[in-house]
């Protein structure tokens, strides 16, 4: 998996950071699997709210994690971002899937990760 450019992370960032530009929404063209209610935070244990899941995702991009970018499933041919990070101890990592649309950026899977 190819490693995202730079124009890309920030506009990821970017998007994550801005409460208008973010949203977590299901369609069976492109389910959405979003439970940060029930992952750990890293430093705390203690469970994500929707705005600290956010801004989860845009610190770590900004502190260069790893961000692959993926051919989806649902809908065909489209792009995503995966991030896999590292959860509380004891815990899996947490899983993190993101797409872009015209303005928006979608979260589509934010979990323990179960592989």
């Amino acid at each position: 998996m190819p490693p995202i450019d730079d124009s890309i992370r920030r506009e990821l960032i970017r998007r994550a950071r801005d409460k208008k530009a973010r949203q977590s929404v299901f369609s069976p063209s492109a389910p959405c699997d979003w439970r940060c209610h029930q992952v750990r935070k890293p430093e705390s244990g203690l469970p994500f709210t929707e705005v600290e899941a956010w801004h989860f995702i845009a610190d770590s991009l900004e502190n260069d994690c790893q961000c692959h970018e993926i051919v989806l499933d649902k809908p065909p041919g489209k792009i995503g971002y995966v991030i896999k990070l590292p959860g509380y101890p004891g815990c899996p990592e947490i899983y993190i899937k993101l797409t872009l649309t015209a303005n928006k950026i979608n979260g589509r899977s934010f979990h323990d990760s179960e592989f």
